[in-house]
């Protein structure tokens, strides 16, 4: 009989595995000093100049997901 400890165990083992596989199936941003959405300068090693423009990135990335691109 398993005790909680086994389950928490197993859960963890699946939780890894689908974050593992998911890292593999999308590349890697690399900041470049612009933001990815609107091309505004941004921070050293950031990706958006605000939440805005990580959210639209986001809606725009799952949109051409959807669309097989």
């Amino acid at each position: 009989m398993s005790d909680i400890a086994d389950s928490a165990d197993a859960r963890i083992s699946l939780d890894l595995e689908f974050a593992l596989n998911n890292m593999q199936r999308f590349p890697a941003v690399e900041p470049d000093l612009h933001c990815l959405f609107c091309d505004e300068p941004v921070g050293y090693r950031e990706l958006f100049c605000d939440s805005d423009c990580r959210c639209d990135y986001e809606k725009e990335q799952k949109l051409l997901k959807i669309a097989g691109r």
